[in-house]
């Protein structure tokens, strides 16, 4: 399935060779990446061949419990990064990293206006806010996920709940 969708974008490349440009290819080559990615991802974490052994088995379990852990810690990171821009309504000076440069009087920036007062929507480390917000639910689901369907010590069971709360 993989092979038919590359094979396809490559296609897409010659049939508008009038408008290939250096950024189309910059995009197609990240797209390319985010695909194969998420293939990769995809099929390591919940892909399971036939006959295992119960040591692969727990070698797997413990790998797609990592990644999730991982996410969950990526997500509360993003969160206090979007809690941090919306209380200082600027960006707090990440911008190595992908932070955007947002203040409540640019023109294009996200802003939620109240009472006549205009105030920036956060962004965290991404291009726009809404996907600060997906980001943010499939994280959301994902500790709930974590809580709910394996056991913890506590210290790790409270650091969940932090997470959740922030």
């Amino acid at each position: 399935q993989i092979l038919i969708f590359i094979i396809w974008l490559i296609s897409a490349i010659f049939l508008f060779k009038n408008s290939i440009s250096g950024l189309n290819i910059w995009y197609f080559v990240k797209f390319l990446e985010l695909a194969i990615v998420a293939y990769g991802t995809t099929v390591s974490l919940f892909s399971s061949p036939l006959p295992v052994s119960s040591e692969v088995e727990r070698t797997r379990e413990a790998r797609r419990r990592w990644f999730l852990l991982i996410f969950v810690c990526l997500g509360t990171l993003q969160s206090v990064i979007g809690l941090l821009q919306f209380i200082n309504q600027s960006p707090i000076g990440l911008n190595l990293i992908g932070e955007q440069v947002i203040y409540p009087n640019l023109w294009g920036v996200a802003k939620v206006v109240s009472s006549g007062t205009a105030y920036i929507r956060a962004y965290g480390t991404f291009p726009h806010p809404n996907l600060l917000s997906a980001f943010l639910l499939t994280t959301i689901f994902l500790n709930i996920y974590l809580l709910t369907s394996i056991t913890w010590k506590k210290f790790t069971f409270f650091w969940l709940n932090l997470a959740l709360f922030i």
